[in-house]
């Protein structure tokens, strides 16, 4: 009889035992670093014809362990038994163990709580450096550590030098390529560079003097060599002052230069004198004295010199400030 009563009593403790609530707290880690986050896991279970409340967790565990966010809970039902999985997410920002309470996260139909048990969270500071004291064997907290002043080492450099020539090759390359493509692109495009044009008087000046140099009248070639000072004049008076110089006569050129403000008077009959002694010598057959050959290039010369554009220039401006005076 006294076994039969026995049986009874566990019977009914296993009963009443299965229609209690349980709960569980779990932290994926113990530990954390400061400002980090961890996930506590709550498991709930009770039987489905029970009236249990849930209640959800509040911003903050502890002054120092907050909630940062609640997940979606999970719900399975299994064998008339509700269990419950909700996630949260907790941080601190204050470094130490800290102990968190039994947290209340239901309530019975017969207003009993359900609580999880009491647990701990370590917070470490990771700028926090720890020593330990040698008479007590406690950590204690230090000042930050200066940065060390570690010394340069040219061989340090010697990890990189690939990546140094591999920057210069393609830099050499990148200015090969462009130096090539406008060599090329230029030819394709047939520009050709334009070699700056010689001012007419250099020219007529040149001439003139070659044929100076050539001595034509000590070998009485006087037709070729008023020829060649009277094509330098032709050419030079053409171009400087625009006039059909190369196709008109003497009297022509002559008319023509009248109407032009810039050459004085001086000028033009020295142009004129050579020109006409000219004519005469290659139309006439007329052998000129020798002085009247020097005499014929010194004016040549001199009507290019002052009437070359720089030159006239700089008569202009004097003119200019002798009429301000």
């Amino acid at each position: 009889m006294k076994h039969v009563f026995i049986s009874i009593f566990i019977l009914i403790t296993t009963l009443l035992h299965a229609q209690a609530p349980r709960v569980s707290a779990q932290l994926d880690s113990m530990t954390i670093l400061m400002g980090g986050q961890v996930g506590l896991n709550i498991n709930i279970a009770f039987p489905e014809n029970s009236n249990v409340t849930l209640v959800p967790l509040q911003d903050t565990l502890t002054a120092e362990v907050e909630v940062v966010e609640a997940l979606k809970p999970d719900t399975t039902k299994s064998n008339g038994i509700v269990e419950v999985m909700q996630r949260y997410l907790l941080t601190s920002f204050d470094s130490g163990l800290h102990y968190v309470d039994p947290i209340i996260v239901g309530i019975t139909e017969n207003g009993d709580t359900i609580k999880t048990e009491a647990f701990a969270l370590n917070v470490i500071n990771p700028f926090q450096q720890l020593e330990i004291d040698e008479q007590s064997g406690v950590a204690r907290i230090t000042d930050i550590k200066d940065a060390l002043d570690a010394p340069f080492l040219l061989s340090e450099l010697l990890h990189y030098w690939p990546w140094a020539v591999g920057l210069v090759v393609l830099a050499a390359l990148v200015v090969l390529g462009i130096y090539l493509y406008r060599k090329y692109r230029n030819k394709q495009l047939g520009i050709v560079p334009v070699k700056p044009k010689e001012p007419c008087d250099v020219v007529a000046l040149r001439e003139l003097e070659h044929i100076r140099e050539e001595k034509l009248c000590q070998r009485n070639m006087f037709k070729e060599y008023y020829s060649g000072i009277t094509d330098a004049l032709r050419k030079y008076v053409a171009e400087r002052f625009q006039v059909s110089a190369l196709e008109s006569t003497t009297d022509e050129i002559i008319s023509e230069l009248e109407s032009i403000s810039t050459l004085d008077f001086n000028s033009r009959n020295k142009l004129a004198d050579v020109l006409r002694l000219a004519d005469f010598v290659k139309f006439a057959k007329m052998e000129p004295l020798p002085d009247e050959n020097d005499e014929s290039m010194k004016k040549a010369i001199e009507f290019v010199s002052e009437t070359a554009p720089i030159a006239n220039e700089l008569d202009a401006n004097k003119k200019m400030k002798e009429e301000e005076k």
